[in-house]
């Protein structure tokens, strides 16, 4: 299991496909992470919230969800 520093506020869980990826905040930057099967994978900088789920949604277009795999991550605070 992998963890991700972060800030006091909630972790938000943004579902594309059946991914779940966790959003959240860390030293005033926005955080996007998820595993797609053995492959961890983030997004992170000065953007906002809104940006950052417009980042997300441009991976998976023209990706059908049965391509998709579940893992878990842990978060620290």
């Amino acid at each position: 299991i992998t963890s991700f520093e972060k800030d006091t506020n909630k972790v938000k869980e943004y579902k594309i496909n059946g991914i779940t990826h966790y959003l959240f905040e860390n030293l005033g930057k926005w955080v996007a992470v998820w595993t797609e099967g053995n492959i961890e994978c983030s997004i992170s900088g000065d953007i906002n919230e809104t940006e950052l789920q417009k980042m997300l949604n441009s991976i998976y277009e023209g990706w059908p969800e049965e391509m998709f795999t579940r893992t878990k991550l842990k978060f620290v605070a």
